[in-house]
Formats: C-alpha cells, sequence, structure tokens
C-alpha cells in the first residue's frame, strides 16, 4: 500500500520544531491574486460549513508501501499543499476524531493526483471503510498510487467525465435498484445539463460528502419505494432519528443491520454497477434505532 508521511517542519511558532528545516512557503504562483509578496494565502468553505484557512506551502511527502519502515520510502519533492491555521471541520466527536486535513484528489491543478500525475499515471485506489457502532474504533484503509495498485480479475469500469474546467469526477448514472428491484426512474433524470458555461445537476463522485445526495425526482421515489419495504415489517415504527435525516426507523429490539435492503448504483458500462450492503447505506444510531442515510 501506499502510505503518505509529510514532513510539516514549521515556519510560524508553535508549529513543528524549530531545530527543524522549515518547509517552504509559496510567495508567487499558482495563486497570484491571493499572494502578497509574502505568503500565498488560501480561503475554503465547505457545503457543510466546514472551513480552512491558511497559507500555501512546498514540501517533500515520502510514500511508502510499508507504514512500519519507510527507508525504502518514494520521495516527492515540492508537493504545494495548504496550511491551515484556522480550521472548523466538524466530524462526529472532535475531541477523539483528530482530522489532519483534507486531501484534494480531483481534476484540479493543485490535486495531489495531477502534481504526482508524472510518477502515478494520474491512478490513485483507495477503499473507505465502513464506520457505525458495530465496528472497531479505527478500521484500517488503505491509499495507492500508480503501480502499486493491485491488478483485479474480472473488474468492472464505468467513464470519469472531465467536464470543462471543472474539477469533480463526473459519471453516468442510469438508475438505482433497490433489494435487486430496479426502481422507474429514467435515465434523464441523472443527466448532465448545461446551460452556457454552467454545469446543473448530473453526478459526481466526492469521497469529501459524509451523505449520499439524490436528485429531488429519483429521490421522492427511492424514499417512497424505502416505505413500501419497511411497511412489511411490523416491529418497525417511523420515528424522528435526531440526525437530520429523513427517514427514520424504530424496531422492538437491537437488531442491527439484519431486514435492511442493498441498495445498487447503476452506471453506465457492462456490469458497472455499484452494491451497497446495508452497512453502508443506512445508519444504525442505537441498538434498535436506524435511518437511511439521504
Amino acid at each position: 500500500m501506499a502510505t503518505i508521511h509529510a514532513t510539516l517542519q514549521g515556519i510560524l511558532p508553535g508549529y513543528g520544531h524549530r531545530k527543524q528545516s522549515p518547509m517552504d512557503p509559496v510567495r508567487r504562483q499558482p495563486l497570484p491574486k491571493q499572494c502578497d509578496g509574502k505568503y500565498c494565502a488560501y480561503r475554503l468553505r465547505y457545503e457543510d460549513e466546514s472551513y480552512t484557512y491558511g497559507i500555501l506551502a512546498k514540501e517533500t511527502f515520502f510514500l511508502s508501501t510499508d507504514t512500519r519502515n519507510t527507508r525504502n520510502a518514494e520521495l516527492v519533492e515540492n508537493i504545494v499543499f495548504g496550511c491551515g491555521m484556522n480550521n472548523s471541520m466538524d466530524s462526529g466527536d472532535e475531541k477523539k476524531n483528530k482530522i489532519a486535513g483534507i486531501m484534494g484528489l480531483g481534476w484540479g491543478p493543485l490535486s495531489f493526483v495531477t502534481q504526482i500525475d508524472s510518477r502515478s499515471n494520474g491512478k490513485f485506489s483507495y477503499c473507505l471503510p465502513v464506520i457505525n457502532l458495530f465496528t472497531p474504533p479505527r478500521p484500517g484503509s488503505h491509499l495507492r498510487f500508480g503501480a502499486d495498485i493491485p491488478e483485479r480479475e474480472n473488474s468492472s469500469n464505468t467513464t470519469l467525465q472531465r467536464i470543462k474546467d471543472q474539477k469533480p469526477y463526473y459519471v453516468k448514472l442510469q438508475g438505482i435498484s433497490l433489494n435487486g428491484l430496479r426502481l422507474d426512474i429514467p435515465p434523464s433524470v441523472f443527466g448532465l445539463k448545461e446551460n452556457g458555461s454552467r454545469i446543473r445537476e448530473g453526478c459526481i463522485i466526492d469521497s469529501g460528502t459524509a451523505y449520499s445526495r439524490i436528485i429531488r425526482p429519483a429521490y421522492d421515489i427511492f424514499q417512497g419505494e424505502l416505505q413500501k419495504y419497511f411497511s412489511n415489517f411490523k416491529n418497525m415504527n417511523r420515528c424522528s432519528g435526531g440526525l437530520g435525516l429523513d427517514l427514520c426507523y424504530e424496531r422492538e429490539k437491537a437488531e442491527g443491520f439484519n431486514n435492511l435492503p442493498t441498495i445498487t448504483f447503476h452506471f453506465q458500462g457492462k456490469n458497472s454497477d455499484l452494491v451497497l450492503m446495508p452497512e453502508g447505506s443506512f445508519e444504525v444510531v442505537d441498538r434498535r434505532q436506524f435511518s437511511y442515510q439521504s
């Protein structure tokens, strides 16, 4: 696996160790309009109201295939990254969930993938582990680049679309199934719509979004089918889950993820289906209560 080890050596008070050689702040390109001759500042705010403000810096990153032995690590020099000075990133229990930062893996010019393109050939692979009441506190996950990505037999593929200067990865979603039953949703509902220079709707892959978002016409049909499915179980009662989610139920006894349906996203391509098991689609908020992660 390729694990990233970044040497963050300080240039500001309280950041890093004074005896270490400092990282190099970016003083000019690639964001000249935000550079004042001393530092290049950045300001990013996300849809969930989290934000990070700071300066751009350059540093050497180490990519290793073994987290226990970095002697054979591959050095990647002059990686531009954001050194956050003012951050607000709420995710679960903040005291226990220490967020090191956000890694950009999109099409943008400062994306980590773009910066190491000559070595990785634009390839990266990762697995996001399921985290819920029944998983270990810190489930492991790997991030791989380039030739370190293992070949998988009989794997399915769908095209990642690059739309103009947009940074997200667009994909062609063609339908949704619930427990293997294809829902009556026209593929055009998920289609990309352009109005001049403006991009509207479409489907993107965004690992930074905790919950999936489905366009309203498709969501209404999907939610209706979920309600029909759960109506077949007498031990389930609709309730307010307290997570801001639309569809929450309480059961008479603790059942974990039993009797919860699979959800399949059908993408363009032969057998290009993403099947989500209940552990990846539903939030079991306590032993008896669960909500759909809309």
